[in-house]
């Protein structure tokens, strides 16, 4: 296999997942079912739409989210436990109706839809839709949105003892690691949001802050080639053989010619072709160091185990 069929085998995402830079959670958070009441007006015992905009915290999972998809939403109580066969049971640890769900979760996933009640099974509480708004990766928290048709008593369902709405999601973001690894997550997130010339800036940082590590040449002057070439000199791999590294090894010379020109603020055309081009070769070369793949056959199913 050549290089240029392998670059069409593979994506970035799917190589940053690979190296552990993303990573994808299924999650079951807690929905606030609390009208925002300068939207909607208060009508008492008169059923009406009222709507809901409120936050979740994702910082306790991820530096920065990439993705994020509501599967499905549910009312759970305490209640909905007691059911459970005594192996589940014996799981749970808590009182908190989100923690004993996200425990049942990672041992079974189908138990979040087949429990608890649905929006639809009660008459005074109906909901119309629940979307996300926006994601703050600043103050790391996403801001959701909604709207329900119900009353005065439907706003006091949730009062009805240890009860709440409840919603799986699945995130998908950057995990906080060592230096390399978070500037390439900020690079792909640039790449995402379309600054192509910022994000082969910082991927190529991190890249050479990747052979710095390696080399224990942070302090050295060299240009990022001789360090590649340095690195890999001092691996078991055989550089005169190994066609992963004889073909991308002489790409990063022009890519260090693009660097410097944007460093230095001359004219360089950068797209995303060019940012999606390096991040192969950067991250193929990481793997090609940590794994000593033989060709790009052995890489491809390297990566796809």
């Amino acid at each position: 296999m050549k290089f240029s069929t392998y670059k069409n085998r593979v994506d970035i995402r799917q190589l940053l997942i690979y190296i552990e830079i993303i990573d994808i959670k299924e999650l079951i958070i807690p929905v606030i079912i609390e009208p925002d009441y300068d939207v909607s007006e208060y009508k008492r015992e008169i059923g009406t739409d009222y709507f809901i905009i409120n936050k979740w915290s994702f910082r306790n999972y991820f530096e920065k989210l990439t993705n994020i998809e509501i599967i499905s939403h549910r009312f759970y109580h305490n209640n909905d436990f007691k059911e459970l066969d005594e192996n589940l049971k014996s799981k749970l640890s808590t009182s908190s109706i989100e923690e004993n769900l996200n425990i049942i979760n990672e041992i079974d996933a189908d138990f979040f839809g087949y429990f608890g009640s649905d929006s639809d099974d009660y008459e005074e509480f109906k909901l119309n839709h629940l979307r996300i708004r926006n994601v703050d990766n600043l103050k790391k928290n996403i801001q959701y949105e909604g709207a329900f048709f119900g009353d005065s008593y439907s706003l006091d369902i949730l009062d009805f003892g240890e009860c709440g709405f409840y919603s799986k999601i699945q995130i998908e973001g950057i995990c906080q690691s060592i230096l390399y690894k978070d500037l390439l997550g900020e690079s792909y997130l640039l790449y995402l949001s379309g600054n192509y010339k910022l994000s082969h800036f910082v991927a190529y940082s991190a890249f050479e802050n990747f052979l710095n590590l390696k080399t224990n040449s942070f302090s050295v002057q060299e240009r990022l080639s001789d360090k590649l070439k340095k690195m890999f000199k001092e691996s078991n791999i055989d550089t005169n053989k190994n066609t992963i590294y004889c073909s991308i090894i002489n790409n990063f010379s022009k890519q260090t010619k693009r660097r410097n020109n944007v460093a230095h603020g001359k004219t360089e055309k950068i797209d995303a072709t060019i940012v999606e081009l390096f991040f192969i070769e950067i991250i193929t070369m990481i793997i090609l160091y940590e794994k000593e793949c033989l060709n790009f056959e052995q890489l491809i199913e390297e990566i796809n185990a």
